[in-house]
């Protein structure tokens, strides 16, 4: 049975919270295996910042007059086309032929005369002259598909030492789940912290209209980092406990980032995470 730790204590019984659980680290698979038990769990407020921010990145590069022609013969190579051959045969035409000839030989000269004091910078003024410059043909190549980052914003303000207490381990066990260990005394080589499994529980969920299906889920997180303000008022405000002063409030910005990239088939299946893609990503030992 995990660890758990609930803020505020009335929460428990509520059906609306997020649940943050802590799962020893296992190297990333895609077998099939049960699922491991959670180390800790915390049981939060659905923060009101509730962001699914998916991205993808694309570079602009400049493919010149070949790669122009190249991507052409990859279009109409795909679009049925016999052979590269055939392709090019239809593409490199007398006219862009000699285009290619003056583009290249413009390119050369270009870089090239840089050798010889003078010279470049007098072929350049030519084709600001002329009103000209080379087309670099430029395109948006895609790359990759950018990780998710997720940030949630607490302010704590306990109501009773049990609180400040339970917000006290909150916060010193999110810390150490996020940190490393070391594999031996020397300090060689770290250790990975715990992954997190994070779910929004928003009512109990009903086949024909679940909740859930409106809300956008998690993928298996690292924890990167937990940021406490022990001063949030701008005044130093603190309780008695009879054990030391702990502070009247506190905020926690804690910041996660996922360890699978989304790709369609999420969307279209409709599991954008959830404890199925929890299962398949753990490995069956350790």
């Amino acid at each position: 049975m995990a660890n758990r730790l609930v803020f505020p204590a009335e929460l428990a019984n509520e059906d609306q919270f997020m649940l943050l659980k802590a799962h020893k680290y296992y190297r990333p698979t895609r077998s099939a295996s049960n699922e491991k038990p959670g180390i800790s769990e915390f049981i939060l407020p659905i923060p009101n910042n509730l962001v699914d921010n998916t991205s993808v990145a694309y570079n602009t590069e400049s493919l010149g007059m070949a790669g122009k022609f190249a991507s052409e013969v990859g279009a109409a190579a795909s679009g049925g086309v016999n052979s590269i051959a055939d392709s090019l045969a239809g593409i490199l035409t007398s006219t862009n032929v000699k285009e290619s000839i003056k583009y290249y030989a413009a390119q050369a000269a270009t870089e090239f005369a840089g050798a010889i004091p003078g010279i470049g910078d007098a072929i350049k003024g030519g084709f600001y002259g002329a009103g000209i410059t080379r087309n670099p043909y430029e395109v948006q190549m895609f790359q990759n598909v950018n990780f998710r980052s997720h940030s949630f914003n607490y302010k704590f303000v306990p109501k009773s030492l049990d609180e400040q207490n339970t917000i006290n381990q909150i916060v010193k066990k999110l810390k150490l789940h996020m940190l490393p260990t070391y594999t031996s005394v020397e300090k060689t080589y770290f250790k990975y912290p715990e992954f997190f499994e994070i779910s929004i529980q928003a009512g109990v969920p009903n086949t024909r209209d679940d909740m859930n299906n409106y809300l956008f889920k998690f993928k298996p997180c690292v924890l990167e980092s937990v940021s406490v303000n022990y001063n949030p008022e701008g005044s130093p405000f603190y309780h008695d406990t009879g054990n030391g002063k702990a502070p009247v409030s506190l905020t926690v910005d804690l910041s996660f980032k996922e360890m699978l990239i989304p790709d369609r088939d999420d969307i279209e299946s409709g599991s954008n995470s959830g404890v199925s893609e929890i299962n398949n990503y753990m490995s069956v030992g350790e």
